[in-house]
This record gives C-alpha cells, sequence and structure tokens, in this order.
C-alpha cells in the first residue's frame, strides 16, 4: 500500500515527508484557526494577538480537536473591545490567566491563552464546528 513497505520509502526519497504525511490522512494546523483568532480579536484595538502555536490534536471521530496557545498583549486599558461578544471572551480570559486575576491590566501586559476547537474537514479544507 501507499502508506507503508517499499513504495513509501521510494515516495519519501523522492518527493520528502510532506507529501507522504499529505498522502496517508493529513491533520489541520494552526492556520485552520489563526485566521479566525485574528479577525475576532481584530475588534479590540485595545489587544494585539501573537504567538499563536498548536499545542496539541487529536482525532475525534466526529472532528478533530485541536489545541491552540497564543498570547494578547495589552495595547490600552479603555475601550479596549469594539463588540461586547469579544469584551466578554476578554473578561474570560483574564479570568483564565490565573496571574492575571486579581490584578488591574496594564499597558503592555501579556495575557496567555489556552484553547481548543473542533475541526471539520471540508472541501474548502478544515473548517472550526465549535
Amino acid at each position: 500500500g501507499w502508506c507503508g513497505g517499499v513504495m513509501s520509502k521510494k515516495i519519501f526519497l523522492a518527493l520528502g515527508l510532506s507529501v507522504l504525511l499529505a498522502a496517508c490522512g493529513s491533520k489541520p494546523d494552526v492556520s485552520a484557526v489563526e485566521p479566525m483568532l485574528k479577525e475576532g480579536w481584530a475588534l479590540c484595538p485595545g489587544v494585539k494577538i501573537f504567538d499563536i502555536k498548536k499545542t496539541d490534536g487529536a482525532d475525534r471521530g466526529n472532528g478533530y480537536e485541536m489545541s491552540v496557545s497564543y498570547k494578547l498583549e495589552m495595547l490600552k486599558t479603555e475601550q479596549i473591545c469594539n463588540d461586547a461578544d469579544m469584551l466578554k471572551a476578554l473578561q474570560r480570559v483574564i479570568e483564565n490567566d490565573k496571574s492575571k486575576q486579581d490584578y488591574t491590566l496594564k499597558v503592555g501586559d501579556i495575557l496567555n491563552v489556552n484553547t481548543s476547537y473542533i475541526l471539520q474537514k471540508s472541501e474548502k479544507g478544515w473548517i472550526v464546528k465549535e
């Protein structure tokens, strides 16, 4: 078969690892959620998102669960978000970042975020299900 034996070794040697991995089932990487995260946090001009990384992933049968970490830098402390839902999301981030509980945020502070998403494969690639 393609995913074992002599044939895959020849493919591996000829074409490299990425092609072989794609041929034997793909997994989403952080690029599947990065645009959504950047778009969401763009509604909060008071924060800057950076250092987005995939930290873990597992096939759940009904989708692929991907754990992601990223950082938010506080650019200002008033009128942080133009969107009520994103302001609530930011409040949850602050509550979940143990070092920032009961703490007055200052410009330049960094919040650490760890979250996970369920992704589903579609014709357009991986899409976020929840």
